[in-house]
């Protein structure tokens, strides 16, 4: 996949990709082709790869197979078209051009870029709605949820830079191999950047196992490979966490504290506020995608790490606390 989305680029560069590809066969000369060839083929087939050379696509099994092995396993019980599905994660310039010969081809591609290639919650929600009014409103439904879960009546999680926000603003993303190098010791820092970052993986997410409930299989194929990628950035950042020694620290410095004590620090402390604003999302993530067995089997790939997560903070916690604070539940999936 690597070498493809590198083909892909350069080939893009120097107006010679479709030549490339297939050697010069006349049906990629066809117009709709040629009317997403530069906004969308290349990035998102270098977003494809990016995601595949991370590892998210083998997150469900814990194993380290290639995507045919990792994914056949739970696609094949559910009935998925294990050619498509191959198609568009080893060749997804090949899937573009199938799905563009579609009726309403251009809608679907239009989703396959907003999905993969950070559009916000909003414009993921417009475009859903074109296909179906009720996979748009359940999208927009789950992710108002997380937002409104950290409010409780007159009292509110601090988490400013997310309930300041609007749920339609929030850009789904996925854990960056770019980006966590980038970032070095920051990514296991709980601080608001990364709680924003996790919210984005939480929504690409819901997005994607929404989208993979739909009947029209070039909906459907992207929304799970969408789904499996958010679902394993997700568990890949609460691993950043749990290893790091800011949640580390954290946990130690309620020790000796009585139920009440460590209730404000939650309640008061940025770092307690953003657990909880991280423990909200992955809660709400995984009661949103219940709705499916995809959706359940999705739910296994954070389940490992979110309960580590959990086990962690509850070390800290004095006896027989209870793990809800501010009606938000910090306990295993």
């Amino acid at each position: 996949m690597k070498t493809i989305s590198k083909l892909t680029l350069i080939s893009v560069l120097f107006g010679s990709f479709f030549f490339v590809l297939t050697g010069c066969n006349n049906r990629f000369l066809d117009e709709p082709m040629l009317e997403i060839e530069n906004s969308r083929v290349s990035l998102v087939s270098m977003r494809i790869g990016e995601l595949y050379e991370t590892g998210l696509f083998n997150s469900l099994t814990h194993q380290s197979a290639r995507v045919t092995s990792s994914l056949g396993s739970f696609c094949y019980y559910l009935e998925v078209d294990m050619e498509k599905l191959k198609l568009f994660i080893y060749n997804t310039d090949e899937a573009l051009y199938e799905i563009a010969q579609l009726e309403n081809g251009d809608v679907h591609l239009r989703l396959i870029e907003a999905l993969f290639t950070g559009g916000t919650v909003g414009e993921v929600a417009d475009i859903m709605a074109e296909i179906s009014e009720e996979m748009a409103n359940n999208y927009l439904i789950a992710i108002e949820g997380i937002l409104s879960y950290l409010v409780h009546g007159d009292e509110a999680v601090a988490c400013s830079a997310l309930l300041d926000r609007n749920a339609r603003d929030i850009r789904l993303g996925f854990f960056s191999e770019k980006q966590y190098v980038a970032r070095g010791p920051f990514s296991a820092r709980l601080d608001q950047a990364t709680v924003n970052w996790y919210i984005g993986f939480s929504a690409a997410t819901i997005a994607g196992v929404i989208a993979a409930s739909a009947r029209l299989p070039w909906v459907s194929i992207p929304g799970r490979v969408a789904a499996i990628a958010g679902a394993g950035s997700m568990a890949l950042q609460l691993g950043q966490w749990y290893r790091g020694t800011p949640l580390r620290n954290f946990i130690n410095g309620l020790a000796n504290r009585n139920p009440a004590a460590v209730y404000n620090v939650f309640r008061n402390t940025p770092y307690g506020t953003r657990i909880l604003a991280i423990a909200g999302a992955t809660t709400l993530v995984a009661t949103a995608i219940s709705f499916s067995p995809f959706g359940r089997l999705v739910t296994t790939t954070i389940r490992g790490t979110w309960n580590s997560f959990v086990a962690r903070i509850a070390a800290g916690l004095p006896p027989h606390m209870t793990l809800t604070i501010l009606r938000i539940p910090i306990r295993p999936i």
